[in-house]
């Protein structure tokens, strides 16, 4: 070819070379720009599981028992007090009615002591503690057939005392009888005495006359003496039966307040312990304490026996919120932080498009942690996604300990950066090395 047929071709090539260059800066100076002024989201990927808000509720019974019935299986849903399973009820039912037994019989006793204590002939049960039952019907008449005895042995002894102050009244009559007797004897005595002496003055009576009649004075005198003390130690012991009289009502009513005050304190004991076998008796019947899913169901046998404390079943909660702990490399911990959002994949669901759900960082754990069995180092972070905001079929289709992948959000930045970044880390390190 000449040279002059190349002239030609050369323009060409020098042409197509000014246009590529241009194509080449124009898209440099775009993608430099587009780098400079588009933000794209970074994201820290790590993995983790489905926990609910308030965790798993173990349903325990405190005495233990002989299983009677299992009303649930693994997977059931349950209401909140729905039963979950029953126990045999015999000991309890035994312990309660004991209980009860002693209740009745203190509270009937009460009811007959108030009415010994203010008098009364009898007592009725107030219309609010009727008890429909037989047994506190037999227990009520008992205790007012003893109030009636032990009003008549009372009445009894008071009557006792009345007939004897009668009779020592009756005595008390005679003797003054006899006093008044003797005493009109001695004024005759005394007059005649009273001329005897005047006559043997005179020489007309003899001493033996005289001093016989002094004599019969004397001993009239002596005689209403004694008469006298017979009737005063007669009153005495008048007064001391009265005396005895009002003790035995001083007596009985000591022993009542006494009585009542122990009965009081008894029944207020019997009480409380009816409190506890009535809520063993309650606890008979296992309740769910909230909504959710029974899990890890360990009883499986009638008759079989629970050990005071022994966990019976698992309940996942089916309100709470979800919640998400992941684990975080701790080289990202840095672009980790309380706040950021997230979006949740769930990747145990079997379907082409893996279903994903947005939530929040809510708490990040101030220092490393250690997987005791495999020796990886993490950070926990907690997130949280409303139960309520995830559509209903993948909400009735989440379990607790469901694995997740988790992406949290980082710092937004230019496009310009991300590429940029590693170089110049890169060229950072071999200036610190230089």
């Amino acid at each position: 070819m000449s040279a002059q047929d190349m002239k030609p071709f050369n323009s060409s090539m020098a042409a197509q070379q000014k246009a590529g260059f241009a194509i080449i800066a124009l898209l440099a100076v775009f993608i430099l720009g587009w780098g400079g002024l588009a933000t794209l989201s970074g994201a820290v990927i790590a993995t983790g599981r489905v926990t609910v808000e308030s965790s798993q509720k173990r349903i325990q019974h405190r005495e233990g028992g002989i299983v009677y019935d299992i009303l649930v299986r693994d997977g059931d849903q349950v209401k909140t007090g729905q039963v979950l399973a029953r126990l045999d009820s015999t000991v309890a039912g035994a312990n309660a009615a004991i209980v009860q037994s002693q209740i009745w019989q203190l509270t009937a006793r009460k009811f007959r002591l108030e009415a010994e204590r203010d008098g009364r002939t009898s007592f009725s049960v107030p219309t609010g503690l009727t008890q429909p039952s037989a047994e506190f019907d037999r227990i009520i008449a008992a205790e007012r057939a003893l109030m009636t005895t032990r009003r008549s042995a009372r009445v009894q002894k008071k009557s006792q005392l009345n007939e004897q102050i009668a009779q020592s009244a009756h005595e008390i009559d005679g003797l003054a009888a006899q006093v008044k007797s003797q005493g009109q004897q001695a004024r005759l005595i005394r007059e005649e005495l009273v001329s005897v002496r005047d006559l043997h003055a005179k020489g007309y009576a003899s001493i033996t006359r005289l001093n016989q009649l002094e004599r019969e004075a004397e001993r009239l005198q002596g005689e209403k003496g004694q008469l006298e003390a017979t009737i005063a130690r007669t009153r005495t012991r008048t007064s001391e039966i009265r005396l005895a009289m009002l003790q035995i009502d001083s007596e009985s009513l000591s022993e009542i307040m006494a009585e009542l005050k122990d009965t009081e304190t008894k029944l207020s004991q019997l009480n409380e312990q009816q409190v506890t076998t009535t809520d063993a008796m309650n606890r008979v019947e296992i309740k769910a304490p909230v909504d959710g899913t029974v899990q890890q169901l360990l009883i499986h046998t009638r008759g079989g026996v629970v050990a005071p404390g022994e966990t019976l079943m698992h309940i996942v909660p089916k309100a709470d919120d979800l919640v998400v702990e992941a684990r975080i490399d701790p080289q990202h911990i840095d672009q980790v932080a309380s706040g950021r959002a997230a979006y949740i994949r769930f990747t145990s669901f079997a379907s082409q498009t893996t279903p994903e759900a947005r939530g929040r960082v809510d708490m990040v754990s101030p220092d490393v942690e250690t997987d005791e069995k495999t020796g990886i180092s993490y950070y926990k972070a907690r997130l949280t996604l409303k139960s309520v905001d995830l559509p209903k079929s993948l909400r009735e289709a989440l379990i607790s300990g469901m694995p997740v992948e988790v992406h949290i959000e980082t710092t937004r930045r230019n496009a310009l950066s991300y590429f940029m970044k590693p170089l110049t880390d890169q060229m950072n390190r071999t200036f610190k090395e230089d």
